[in-house]
Order: structure tokens, then C-alpha cells, then sequence
């Protein structure tokens, strides 16, 4: 039998996402991370490269960011994304979001379509996601060498690395969170207020939020994906004006000290209860 060598890089991969698994309470919610272990554990040992369905299989409901780009210079700041699930591709590259059905004939990827959003970003990002809808609409070829893949074409070439190593989940506890949105179910609502929306969530079992206006403070227990607080309390302070209120109000509709639901991918928090939520993003 022969046994394969694992790298440095496959073996972090696996620790990860091991350590994602039995740490899922601060790192989202366990099935996706069982997903990802499972897609690790099960292609994770080199050997030689993977085609047609094994190469299907291995990519299936995982997400890559671009290392590097070969054929085009990306816009500052931007990246490459590409979402692989059983029969749709997801990619972006800073604008619009693009999907279509997708084949592995071997090591080629076949778009069988591909649509777009339509959004207005600017000639320098429109261009480039002109650029990436014709890069995979050009047939590139694959190579997956965990935990990176690679995508080529005669005239360009795309290395990515996996998401969980690119920009892993971020813990619950110990990451300082600002606010970002908030959301009825129905309609979402941002904008520079949110900043000072926060919550601290710290090792000592501690938490402080703020909702623009009143600070509160208590404890918290997690379980799975469910936050539960004791001895929680605001302060009571007024608001400064009516912007701050609204957002106030907002937060506390979800922040109030009853029970929540959260699930965290990537920099983003968010905090549910029932239709209302508020997301947070990670200060890094």
C-alpha cells in the first residue's frame, strides 16, 4: 500500500479545520465546518493530480481567494473569489457577483453559462470583471495541490488558496466587534452610525455591548450557535440625538438580553433574534 507524503501546508489545513470543528462555537456553524474537515480529510494527501469527479468532489462546497494573478493586474485592494458547489461556480472579483453551471471534463473546467449582477463599479472594475468572465468561460485548466488551486489559460493563470486558510473565521471571544447592519428580515439599513454599535465578548465569560447610546454588561454562555446572557443590564443613558435613538432601538430589539442565535464566517458576526439581527465586523 502506498502511503502519501502530507506537506506542511495540507497538514495546517487539516489542523485547522480540526481545530474549527471543536471549536465551533466561536468559528459559525458546524455544518459547513464538518463539510470542509470531511473535503480536507479526504483529499488533503497528494499524490497524483485529480481529475474528472475525484477533482469535483475535492472542490465541492469550498471557496478560494486569489494568491496571485498571472495575464492581469488586479485593481488595488480586489481579489478573486470562486465558490464551488455541486453544479453552480460563484466567482467575483470586487464588483458584480457572477454564477452559471459548471462541468470538470477531466482537468477543464466547461462554464455551461454565466450571469452576472449588474452593477455600476467603475471602469477599472468593470473591466476586470469582464476580464475574469472571460477567463472562465476560456475553458482554464485545473490543478488542485491542497491547499491551493491553480487555473490556467493560454493567457493567464490564477493561484488561490483555500478560504479557511485566506481568512479564516474569526473567534467569538477576544475579537472586538463594530457594528455594520441591521436588519428586520426585510430590509437592511447601514451607514456610519453603526460604528458605534459594538460588542466584547471576553475569555473571563464577560460581555459588554454598545448600542450607540446605553452600554450593557453581564455574562454570556455559548452552546452551538446559541448565545444565552446572565445579569445583563444597560446603563440607561439617553441618546444624543435621533439617529442614535433609532439605532438603539434597533440593537435592542435583537441585544436585549434574552437569548440569541449568531453564526460568524469569516470577519462578519451576526446576532439574531427572531427576524432582527444585527452583524458586526471584526476589527483585525
Amino acid at each position: 500500500m502506498h502511503v502519501a507524503s502530507v506537506s506542511a501546508d495540507n497538514r495546517a489545513l487539516v489542523a485547522l479545520r480540526s481545530e474549527s470543528y471543536a471549536s465551533t462555537i466561536v468559528s459559525g456553524t458546524a455544518a459547513r465546518v464538518v463539510i470542509a474537515a470531511s473535503v480536507a480529510l479526504s483529499c488533503a494527501c497528494g499524490g497524483d493530480s485529480l481529475g474528472g469527479d475525484q477533482l469535483h468532489g475535492a472542490l465541492v462546497n469550498r471557496q478560494f481567494v486569489s494568491e496571485s494573478v498571472e495575464g492581469w493586474e488586479l485593481v488595488p485592494s480586489t481579489e478573486v473569489r470562486l465558490t464551488f458547489f455541486q453544479d453552480e461556480l460563484r466567482a467575483g472579483a470586487g464588483c458584480n457577483s457572477m454564477d452559471g453551471p459548471y462541468q470538470i471534463d477531466g482537468t477543464t473546467l466547461k462554464m455551461l453559462g454565466l450571469g452576472s449582477t449588474d452593477m455600476g463599479c467603475g471602469p477599472g472594475l468593470s473591466a476586470q470583471d469582464q476580464w475574469l468572465s472571460e477567463f472562465l468561460l476560456a475553458r482554464p485548466s485545473l490543478e488542485l495541490a491542497e491547499p491551493r488551486l491553480s487555473m490556467s489559460t493560454p493567457n493567464a493563470r490564477i493561484t488561490l488558496l483555500d478560504r479557511e486558510l485566506a481568512s479564516p473565521d474569526r473567534p467569538l471571544v477576544g475579537t472586538s466587534w463594530t457594528g455594520e447592519a441591521l436588519s428586520d428580515g426585510e430590509v437592511a439599513m447601514g451607514g456610519p452610525g453603526m460604528a458605534q454599535v459594538s460588542a466584547w465578548f471576553d475569555a473571563s465569560g464577560s460581555v459588554e455591548v454598545h448600542t450607540s447610546c446605553q452600554v450593557g454588561v453581564g455574562t454570556f454562555h455559548v452552546e452551538g450557535t446559541t448565545l444565552t446572557f446572565e445579569g445583563f443590564a444597560y446603563d440607561g443613558a439617553a441618546c444624543a440625538d435621533s439617529g442614535q435613538q433609532f439605532i438603539s432601538d434597533r440593537a435592542l430589539l435583537v441585544l436585549n438580553g434574552d437569548p440569541v442565535t449568531f453564526e460568524i464566517e469569516e470577519a462578519r458576526l451576526e446576532i439574531s433574534q427572531g427576524n432582527n439581527s444585527v452583524s458586526f465586523r471584526a476589527n483585525d
